[in-house]
């Protein structure tokens, strides 16, 4: 608790000290002045769910460490996304097989589905239901549930992620 305690007296120091550098190298790598600043927030979050001991030595480095980091994972969605947004599917052929072998393997996938959505903490399952099965938007989601896009779109990962490892695993 003590530790506890240290870390956020020291995380609060670096903030007040740090914050609008770590906004200004953010900044430089995402355009988008709303994201750079969701980015920092998530920088100083990520460090208050830190558990080790911090130290006043190395916090500094460690703050742009996760903040690089965090940057890398907004870059590598956006990176992603307008991937997929610029494929051409058009002239894809559809191959779809409706054997009885095919229809069994798809109610088995669904039903491991069901079971793991069940799993998931409350908040993530009605994200990943709404987003899944109602076919909302992170937008609709974030706005109905009153919680940040940035949430929505982290607990919809974290969802997801759980979902196809539950599947592959059992599957």
């Amino acid at each position: 608790m003590e530790n506890r305690s240290r870390n956020n007296d020291l995380i609060a120091q670096s903030y007040v000290e740090y914050y609008q550098e770590v906004l200004n190298y953010i900044s430089v790598r995402v355009t988008d002045i709303f994201d750079a600043e969701n980015i920092a927030q998530d920088v100083w979050l990520r460090l208050l769910e830190y558990d080790k001991e911090l130290s006043a030595e190395s916090i500094r480095s460690f703050i742009y460490t996760v903040a690089r980091n965090r940057v890398n994972d907004y870059l590598r969605h956006v990176y992603l996304t307008r991937a997929i947004e610029s494929t051409d599917i058009t002239g894809a052929e559809s191959v779809v097989d409706y054997t009885t072998e095919s229809s069994i393997i798809a109610r088995d996938i669904a039903r491991f589905e069901a079971k793991c959505v069940k799993a998931l903490p409350e908040r993530r399952r009605i994200i990943y239901v709404l987003a899944r099965f109602k076919e909302k938007s992170v937008d609709e989601i974030a706005l109905g549930m009153n919680l940040s896009f940035r949430t929505v779109e982290n607990q919809l990962c974290r969802a997801r992620r759980t979902v196809r490892g539950f599947i592959s695993a059992t599957a």
